[in-house]
């Protein structure tokens, strides 16, 4: 099955202007741009992050162009399969970075965040929420030794604070330059968010180049972009 492709950046010189010229939330923002489609696949096994079927799941190309570090793009994936949801991050990084040996070395890492409650108006804050409009962030670092994701909640700098959730669970290959990063967690679990069938999302992605020694809010961030459920 050929890849299905949405490479949102031809989209962005538009956006933008629309934005700074009449105003919007981030939201509304969101709103105007492609969205992530998610579907439901008949698979039973374990997808791995190199797995061949995510050669059928379609992708997003997303800017990362909020703070301008390093990493300036990631390919983005979410899949319903087997009772488990998952979403894959692939980026370029020539080096690997999951060990280090002294004070001014770095971890690679990712995070994907979503608004922790309903929306009532406006999209959180892409920088860790505020109070009162707090975002779930599930994040993965390089070193990470067993399957565990990180499932944490922050509203505004200095706020983060971890909700464990035994459920969800991360994997990730460095291949040719390349990082394969997958979220998972069975749809049963309630904790943190789950996929349900015809339901809208907000979404937005972090990348840390540890080589470039980014680490805490130095990172890669995308805007909020949207997700829907087939």
């Amino acid at each position: 099955m050929r890849e299905k492709k949405i490479d949102i950046r031809k989209y962005m010189i538009l956006v933008i202007t629309v934005i700074f010229t009449i105003g919007i939330s981030a939201s509304s923002f969101a709103d105007l741009m492609p969205f992530l489609k998610v579907e439901k696949l008949n698979y039973k096994g374990q997808i791995t992050p190199t797995s061949k079927v995510w050669n059928k799941v379609p992708y997003m190309t997303v800017p990362l162009n909020i703070q301008m570090y390093s990493i300036k793009k990631v390919k983005v994936q979410a899949v319903i399969a087997g009772g488990y949801m998952y979403i894959r991050l692939v980026w370029f990084d020539p080096t690997k970075n999951d060990q280090i040996n002294g004070a001014d070395q770095f971890y690679d890492g990712c995070a994907v965040s979503f608004p922790a409650k309903k929306l009532k108006g406006y999209t959180p804050s892409i920088c860790m929420g505020q109070i009162g409009n707090e975002v779930n962030i599930w994040h993965w670092r390089a070193n990470m030794k067993n399957h565990s994701a990180a499932n944490l909640i922050a509203g505004g700098a200095g706020t983060l604070t971890d909700d464990m959730d035994p459920y969800l669970h991360q994997e990730a290959v460095w291949r040719n330059g390349r990082w394969y990063v997958e979220f998972y967690k069975p749809l049963k679990d309630k904790r943190s968010i789950v996929f349900k069938n015809g339901n809208k999302y907000y979404m937005a992605v972090a990348i840390w180049n540890g080589s470039d020694h980014e680490r805490a809010m130095m990172k890669s961030v995308s805007n909020w972009f949207k997700v829907k459920v087939q």
